[in-house]
């Protein structure tokens, strides 16, 4: 959805002179830097979520939580940015094969 509103962007890059490989690569690296930002977003605010519970917790029932992001939350967190690499792929080819003078048109 958000490549819709870059859509003309890309179609001008090519339009150009840029070749379709540069360009399916930009879109390419655009949606793997939104998935593993997120990730890594995810992974800090999970942490902070964690720790504000565990204080909260131990507040009120004496029993204190001291939760860590370890091995098995990164590794995880690698395996969703790999898939993410993966399914990338899909809305670069969109607009690989995406005709210029469409894309041009477009009004968003």
């Amino acid at each position: 959805m958000l490549l819709r509103v870059h859509r003309r962007r890309f179609a001008v890059l090519r339009a150009l002179g840029a070749p379709r490989s540069y360009v399916f690569a930009c879109i390419w690296l655009y949606v793997v830097t939104v998935i593993a930002s997120g990730a890594i977003a995810g992974l800090f605010l999970g942490l902070a979520g964690s720790r504000l519970a565990g204080h909260f917790v131990a507040s009120q029932t004496g029993i204190a939580l001291t939760p860590s992001v370890g091995p098995s939350e990164i590794s995880l967190a690698a395996l969703i940015v790999a898939t993410g690499c993966i399914f990338a792929i899909v809305p670069a080819l969109a607009v690989y094969r995406d005709r210029l003078d469409r894309a041009l048109q477009s009004s968003s």
